[in-house]
């Protein structure tokens, strides 16, 4: 399973995360594509960071068939469609109705399949879901921009919502200079550190990888949080 690493562009070779790439592009056929940031534009079929972010949030969740997980931030991904195939029971809260409307969109991907839930509202407010509901909450590329006053708040709420042994996954854009992002990673783990709440499973070593190895102009960071109490 894997653990907490910074975006390794080897991964992107790998068959495991070639083979999820390969599905999440095959339901966003059609979808708005993102090529900020990416070092070649015309080989963008997603978004830069996404064709590892995606695999990399798959494969640390340990997610099964028939588990229930929580997609905070959720906007357009096809990961809620990905999960909901593989038999999972998918609730997607985001501020904005992401069923509806111009591309990217949920809908946008045509009939959806069974299994998918919508909540619309403000996760940094509250998640409204029984205590111990989820198996696995995942966060991607949504916290860089969150305000950090609220982020204790968000940790307790995604630690109330997760079953025992549970999963946070998360993952951040990190700016060259620390510009974003950074803030948001030192919290989380100075917060698991303290509360005791979460261990974060590291990869050994974490390590930033050079900059001018990275398909894109800035890092990206996956942290793998196991609900420890």
């Amino acid at each position: 399973m894997e653990k907490s690493k910074y975006l390794n562009p080897n991964d992107l070779s790998r068959i495991d995360y070639k083979f999820i790439a390969d599905e999440m592009v095959r339901i966003y056929n059609g979808g708005l594509i993102h090529t900020y940031g990416a070092r070649s534009p015309e080989s963008v079929r997603i978004h830069w960071s996404r064709e590892w972010e995606y695999p990399w949030a798959i494969l640390s969740s340990g997610v099964c068939w028939g588990d229930s997980i929580v997609d905070l931030g959720c906007g357009g991904s096809p990961l809620p469609i990905f999960l909901a195939n593989k038999g999972c029971k998918v609730f997607c809260m985001d501020s904005v109705d992401v069923t509806t409307g111009s591309n990217p969109s949920l809908r946008s991907w045509g009939r959806l399949p069974q299994g998918i839930h919508f909540q619309k509202g403000d996760f940094g407010q509250s998640i409204p879901f029984d205590k111990e509901s989820f198996q696995v909450v995942f966060c991607i590329s949504v916290l860089e921009t969150f305000p950090t006053d609220q982020l204790r708040h968000l940790y307790e709420e995604i630690f109330r919502v997760l079953k025992k042994g549970g999963r946070c996954i998360i993952t951040l854009d990190i700016g060259r200079n620390g510009s974003w992002g950074e803030n948001v990673l030192n919290q989380i783990i100075e917060l698991c550190n303290n509360t005791g709440r979460f261990e974060i499973l590291y990869d050994i070593p974490f390590l930033i990888p050079d900059i001018n190895t990275l398909p894109g102009l800035y890092h990206i960071v996956g942290l793998s949080l196991a609900k420890s109490k």
